[in-house]
């Protein structure tokens, strides 16, 4: 149960961090935190379920848990989203997105990074199969449902080919695979 439900969140929240990359060009679909729709992050283009907001408008739990999570965070941007509310901002290197519910609960966080941040247990699983890519860049992913359990989204290309992988628990599935003479 806890691996399907894992398997199906993650390819979720794969395909919006796919969207977020860059790859795709259509707006992203809404995935799923705690039975709750978030849409996804803003694009460079104007979204029109995501409102930018103020501090003083989002949840007063959510600001209390998200300023005692993450104490370094810095400039963070607060969006309304229908589901409840959104921040992004950087913190030592990494790009950030916290989702918070109506009621200021925890929904779930990504983070994205490039190769170097990543966890050297799970580079060396990924490298050991996929020795001739490169590794381009990285989601992680918690939710509260599972907050001992990450979901990694890592991209990985080589002269003719780019991969997702979604790496959960040392296991590697391929979630796209793209060749690049198409």
């Amino acid at each position: 149960m806890k691996k399907s439900f894992l398997a199906s969140t993650a390819t979720c929240i794969a395909v919006l961090a796919i969207l977020n990359s860059g790859i795709a060009q259509k707006s992203a679909p809404a995935i799923v935190y705690h039975n709750t729709e978030l849409p996804a992050a803003p694009s460079a283009s104007t979204r029109s379920d995501y409102i930018a907001t103020g501090e003083a408008a989002v949840n007063a739990k959510a600001l209390k848990d998200f300023r005692k999570s993450f104490t370094g965070a810095s400039n963070a941007k607060w969006f309304t989203v229908p589901a409840g509310f959104t921040t992004k901002f950087e913190q030592n290197g990494m790009e950030f997105r916290v989702d918070y519910d109506k009621k200021g609960r925890w929904s779930g966080t990504m983070k994205s990074y490039d190769e170097k941040k990543l966890p050297r247990d799970v580079r060396a699983t990924v490298k050991s199969v996929y020795y001739d890519y490169s590794i381009t860049w990285v989601r992680e992913i918690t939710v509260p449902e599972y907050p001992d359990t990450i979901v990694y989204i890592i991209h990985i290309e080589d002269e003719k080919c780019f991969k997702n992988l979604q790496v959960i628990d040392g296991e590697i599935h391929i979630m796209e695979a793209y060749d690049k003479s198409n």
